[in-house]
């Protein structure tokens, strides 16, 4: 047998990238813990400035909590996921220009690109991070409100 043969199963087998690498569980453990703090937050607002009758102000602040909790973290998302799809590169570029002009003698000698059609093909030369760890807890947080809404009410 030639042994300079190249097996043609694992030439052809890419190997796809892991949902679940550690920083993705890191930034999963972050999300989680930034919506429970953001969900006490409202939870202790809601519960304590409350006009309401005893016996309705936990729930109502509950689901408060939950559902705010949960609405601002899939806001949020949406709005990371539309800046690394571009959305927000003019400003972008515009304050590193100005920052840059400010602080530095001369702005060619930094790394900002001349033009910003150059800046725009850098970024979009850059691989985009999978950010949809922070959407989870989110949705989980805002359907555990939705539910609390449906059986209190």
């Amino acid at each position: 047998m030639n042994k300079n043969k190249i097996n043609p199963l694992k030439e052809s087998k890419e190997e796809k990238p892991k949902l679940f690498t550690k920083g993705y569980s890191i930034g999963l453990a972050i999300s989680f813990g930034v919506t429970i703090v953001i969900g006490v937050i409202i939870f202790l607002i809601r519960y304590y400035s409350s006009m309401v009758g005893e016996s309705k102000r936990l729930p109502i602040s509950l689901i408060d909590a939950f559902s705010l909790s949960g609405l601002l973290g899939i806001l949020f998302f949406f709005i990371v996921w539309v800046s690394n799809y571009g959305a927000f590169d003019a400003i972008s570029y515009s304050i590193l220009v100005a920052w840059n002009t400010v602080f530095h003698k001369n702005i060619r000698e930094t790394k900002v690109p001349k033009t910003y059609h150059e800046y725009r093909e850098l970024k979009r030369g850059k691989e985009r991070l999978n950010t949809t760890f922070m959407l989870f807890p989110s949705v989980i947080f805002l359907i555990v409100g939705i539910i609390l809404n449906i059986v209190l009410f």
